[in-house]
């Protein structure tokens, strides 16, 4: 019996949805983050049709400052960030 060799490949183009989800975020968060410059914008695939290039989503997550929050539900701020009693 021959071998199979299964190749995956991630999409290099994400549109809103599947942007937003990869972010970890909202389709609403997504455009407020476009709207501030910092998400890349969306490329134009085709006349009617857009998306986010993975790779950028990629690098603006990466150029995201270091949060002191941890995350999830009931996360609080790090001392520093409490205000004074």
């Amino acid at each position: 019996m021959p071998t199979v060799t299964i190749v995956t490949t991630p999409p290099a183009i994400l549109r809103r949805d599947a942007a937003a989800a990869y972010m970890g975020i909202s389709t609403s968060l997504l455009e407020q983050l476009v709207a501030k410059g910092k998400l890349p914008k969306p490329r134009q695939i085709s006349a009617t049709a857009s998306g986010w290039l993975r790779v950028e989503l990629d690098a603006a997550a990466h150029a995201l400052p270091v949060s002191e929050l941890a995350p999830g539900p009931g996360r609080r701020a790090a001392p520093s960030d409490q205000p004074a009693a």
